[in-house]
């Protein structure tokens, strides 16, 4: 949802100013006390890095209209990151099949698709092994063990603890992060958002036939059914 999308982008942004710094990448991660917080910390190390080295961010977000992509926007635009410098992919631009050699154009890709069926790679190995500008990969959908991963250079999910992944034999440096719990970064924001989304579902049990009637709870219950049929339960 929305939080991971934010956690996501900020990561993916303070990475990138622990590259361009030439300093060691993120890593023994703590939640933070707001969104705001998170962002605050971000924005001082893209204005470091501005200061420093002159030079600014840009981003490309896949599945931009989502919850989760809306949150990755949120999170860019408050860290300052420049409107231009934040591209905002869909369905629309995807529909045609990868794989995409303008995702090597940005700085920071976030991956904030949902995954079903299979799809022809976003980005290969053999891609990513040229010349990019490229850096850092974040992979919010987290589908590493998935078959049909459109990001398939990589396999392995990353911690709090250790975050970023780095893809080795690289002519330039790729680092990526694949944290399948990014909401526990900004709990408060998560357990709110969290709530006001479960509440109004369980405000319908109060109706003795919601099972029946209420179409999350009359699904909830078919995929119930089905799975336990396929355990021979």
């Amino acid at each position: 949802g929305r939080p991971a999308g934010m956690a996501g982008m900020a990561l993916g942004l303070w990475q990138w100013a622990k590259q361009k710094l030439g300093q060691p990448a993120i890593k023994d991660l703590k939640s933070w006390k707001s969104k705001e917080a998170m962002c605050s910390e971000v924005k001082a190390a893209l204005k470091e890095v501005e200061e420093k080295k002159g030079l600014k961010p840009s981003t490309l977000i896949i599945g931009a209209l989502g919850r989760c992509g809306r949150g990755a926007t949120w999170v860019a635009e408050q860290c300052g990151v420049e409107s231009k410098s934040i591209v905002k992919w869909d369905m629309a631009e995807t529909k045609g099949g990868g794989p995409f050699k303008a995702l090597l154009d940005v700085d920071v890709l976030v991956n904030c698709i949902y995954l079903t069926t299979k799809i022809p790679a976003f980005l290969t190995r053999d891609m990513i092994e040229g010349d990019k500008k490229l850096g850092v990969f974040v992979d919010v959908s987290c589908d590493t063990s998935n078959p049909n991963n459109p990001f398939p250079f990589y396999n392995t999910g990353t911690t709090l603890d250790k975050p970023i992944l780095p893809i080795t034999g690289l002519k330039t440096p790729l680092d990526v992060v694949a944290i399948d719990h990014l909401p526990s970064l900004i709990p408060l924001e998560s357990s709110i958002n969290y709530s006001k989304d479960l509440t109004p579902y369980i405000k319908q049990l109060i109706k003795r036939d919601a099972i029946v009637t209420e179409p999350v709870w009359k699904d909830a219950k078919d995929l119930m059914v089905t799975k336990m049929k396929e355990a021979g339960l």
